[in-house]
């Protein structure tokens, strides 16, 4: 990640605002809500773009980190559905409105994702592939 998409990261997630804003809208999840550019932009534009994509890599990441089909990413689980997973799998606050109001905003959908991402990775200790695809896709 550049030193400029770092900083840029950094100032959004010291922001007093964004950290309240977290704090209201996701309750128990440890990793910032604002924080989509911590893993450089093109995970943020794949996430925002496609989120089936990131969903349903994470899904398959979850599921004994098995591979990720195409059905995965076609079919994808919601980013509701993966995060009260989360929430349930880890012990986290039970916040079902308020992931319900963050997962149907189209702006939200990029920083959504990846927060989901984040916390998921932070919680199970296993690194999400948001661009590997299995090599026999390849």
């Amino acid at each position: 990640m550049s030193d400029s998409t770092a900083e840029a990261n950094s100032k959004i997630t010291e922001d007093k605002n964004a950290q309240a804003a977290h704090a209201k809208l996701s309750p128990g999840f440890e990793s910032p809500l604002f924080g989509c550019l911590s893993e450089g932009p093109l995970p943020c534009l794949v996430a925002c773009c496609c989120p089936g994509i990131v969903n349903g890599m994470i899904t398959a990441q979850m599921d004994n980190n098995r591979e990720c089909t195409p059905f995965d990413c076609l079919c994808a689980t919601s980013t509701y559905e993966l995060r009260q997973r989360i929430r349930t799998q880890y012990n986290v606050e039970y916040a079902p409105l308020q992931d319900f109001a963050i997962t149907c905003l189209p702006c939200f959908n990029c920083c959504t994702t990846h927060q989901t991402a984040m916390e998921w990775k932070r919680r199970s200790s296993n690194e999400p592939d948001f661009m590997k695809m299995p090599d026999r896709y390849l």
